[in-house]
């Protein structure tokens, strides 16, 4: 008996024993597609500004020394989606049962969106935070469920005119009990995770007590993880913070819903086939370097020649280069880029179409 039940022991810990790779896709050029609701205060759903995201497994490199499955991703409406440019990219290294995530500048972005109306310019602050990037144990997968793990800590100090700040800002993530999620796409059975951002006022106690943390902000995100799949669900509430009682006043940081969808299949007819509109398509490939192509179309019903004008420019609006400037009747058109020929450096520019009334701005990416 005492045989079987070892059997018995050792079959639970296989099975229940996930590795971090068997939930990610297996193969290159997967893509996921995601709806993503914002919610109010008081974390109802507001469907009216909901948009729409796609990331897809690019490739597998070396980066920061691990190695990384690389996500490529972009954001858009639901019509305009398949014609976006992928922009994001998001590391992640597989080690184990541990997934580790490249921590970088803008996977911040949505931590500290309010953080520049509440403490003026944050430059120097932002500076800190970059000289931590680097990769961290985001998702343990063989952790035990509900112990919370550090994934990093670092104290620093905040000046606001007279107002001095100490602060600790840090990141913990947990494991939580399994959950069955019921999707557009099919029913999975998750992994589930905590990730808790806090930002604690530091008070000083006399050696060698610790400093006292005082919590002010608090954000929570909810992860859910299939099996091949990667993320499928992510919840952010919304959070509103009180700080009156440090000069600061209050704000708050809406929370959003990500969810995983069918593939979207844009309602706006494919440029390839008969054009029946003006339209300006997303250069590509963007980023670039040096050449990339802007595709555009005059309408099949047109009887007439239009005057096409396509321009490039800078940020600041200053002109850079015509492309097109003359008469051409309907059809398909591609124009080819080469930034050397202008001698450009790395940034970003914008092309503007104007045929007849229509105009369409739309922005492309240099990177050298």
């Amino acid at each position: 008996m005492k045989y079987l039940n070892l059997l018995l022991i050792v079959f639970s810990i296989q099975a229940f024993a996930q590795q971090a790779n068997e939930y990610f896709p297996t193969e290159t050029g997967y893509v996921w597609y995601f709806k993503t609701i914002p919610l109010d205060t008081l974390n109802n759903e507001i469907d009216s500004l909901a948009f729409f995201g796609a990331d897809s497994f690019a490739t597998i490199e070396t980066y920061q020394n691990k190695t990384a499955n690389i996500i490529v991703s972009k954001t858009g409406t639901e019509a305009s989606l398949p014609f976006q440019p992928y922009l994001d990219s998001t590391y992640i290294n597989l080690d184990g049962s541990t997934g580790n995530v490249f921590f970088k500048i803008p996977n911040l972005d949505s931590l500290t969106s309010g953080f520049d109306s509440l403490f003026g310019d944050i430059s120097s602050f932002y500076d800190l935070i970059k000289s931590f990037e680097g990769w961290y144990p985001i998702y343990k997968f063989q952790s035990t469920v509900n112990l919370e793990y550090q994934i990093f800590q670092f104290d620093t100090t905040l000046t606001i005119d007279t107002l001095v700040l100490p602060l600790r800002f840090e990141l913990k993530g947990k494991r939580l009990a399994d959950k069955t999620l019921e999707t557009q796409i099919g029913v999975f059975d998750c992994k589930t995770f905590l990730q808790t951002f806090r930002v604690s006022y530091l008070v000083a106690l006399p050696p060698p007590l610790p400093a006292l943390t005082i919590p002010l902000i608090t954000l929570r995100d909810s992860i859910w993880i299939a099996p091949q799949k990667w993320i499928v669900q992510s919840i952010v509430p919304s959070t509103v913070f009180d700080l009156t009682y440090l000069q600061l006043g209050s704000f708050s940081i809406p929370g959003s819903k990500t969810i995983i969808i069918p593939e979207i299949i844009s309602s706006i007819q494919d440029i390839e086939n008969l054009p029946n509109t003006f339209y300006l398509a997303q250069n590509y490939p963007n980023p670039f370097n040096p050449i990339t192509t802007i595709k555009f179309s005059i309408p099949e019903n047109s009887t007439q020649s239009f005057l096409v004008n396509l321009k490039i420019f800078d940020v600041l609006g200053n002109e850079i280069a015509t492309l097109v400037n003359e008469n051409r009747p309907q059809g398909i058109y591609e124009i080819t880029f080469n930034s050397d020929i202008y001698g450009l450096s790395s940034g970003i520019y914008f092309y503007k179409l104007k045929v007849g009334d229509f105009v369409s701005i739309k922005k492309l990416v240099l990177i050298k």
